[in-house]
């Protein structure tokens, strides 16, 4: 049991704490594959998501648009206070969104 606790200390003081060359080489190689991977897949999500966020909003700007027609053509009736805070309160969300989105979708270079 002794002589196995000797073997075995010698061969931990034997093991190198750095890698070698060979091995140091092949992290970073591996490393930077990893990272060109990673900002693929950002690029396809973006793409994915600003096709979303963008036929997202067109909707919501065409219900709008639904509801100031209909009030146009006397089909619904809201009064004007009603229609305003309608216009209002849409254009700042939509504008509001659309400024959160395409900060998170496309960071400045130095975040």
């Amino acid at each position: 049991m002794q002589q196995l606790k000797e073997n075995a200390q010698n061969v931990f003081q034997q093991v190198a704490t750095k890698p070698d060359q060979y091995t140091a080489l092949n992290l970073e190689e591996v490393s930077k594959l990893v990272d060109i991977d990673g900002k693929k897949q950002d690029i396809s999500e973006r793409k994915k998501f600003a096709k979303w966020i963008f036929w997202m909003l067109l909707g919501w700007l065409v219900i709008i648009l639904g509801i100031i027609v209909s009030v146009g053509f006397s089909w619904i009736k809201l009064s004007d206070s009603v229609i305003i805070a309608l216009i209002t309160s849409t254009t700042l969300n939509v504008a509001g969104f659309f400024l959160a989105v395409t900060k998170y979708l496309f960071p400045s270079k130095s975040e």
